[in-house]
């Protein structure tokens, strides 16, 4: 009886661990600092005029600061209310190194985090238009 346990439990942490390996990242574009922003889309969720999807984050390796010196990517949920073309992030989970691996570095939701307004001919209006459609 233990072992059967023990299967499904190794099973459904390896399945939880391994997702990000089977997400289909599509790269969205690269900002000033040369950092990299991609979208899955098939998690794209639509519920009248809000959107949510999970965004990849990959930090150049010289755009290291004392700010964020202990992470290299990061996959973050976002909300994008279409009609009011407003943006929050919902949770975000920081990886030691690139590609979503490495160490856990943060794992925090942020339940309470405001919206923003998305301002014309940002990388927030580029996920904006893929998420909006």
């Amino acid at each position: 009886m233990l072992l059967p346990m023990l299967n499904r439990t190794l099973f459904l942490t390896l399945l939880l661990v391994s997702g990000s390996a089977f997400a289909e990242w599509r790269f969205i574009t690269e900002g000033s600092l040369g950092n990299k922003f991609f979208i899955d889309l098939a998690t794209i969720r639509k519920d009248g005029n809000m959107r949510t999807a999970w965004m990849k984050l990959e930090l150049k390796l010289d755009a290291k600061t004392s700010e964020i010196d202990d992470w290299r990517s990061a996959r973050s949920k976002i909300e994008i209310d279409c009609k009011k073309e407003l943006i929050r992030l919902v949770a975000t989970t920081t990886f030691a190194e690139p590609s979503l691996l490495g160490k856990v570095v943060t794992n925090k939701d942020f339940p309470y985090e405001p919206f923003t307004p998305i301002a014309p001919e940002t990388i927030n209006s580029t996920f904006m238009q893929i998420m909006c459609r």
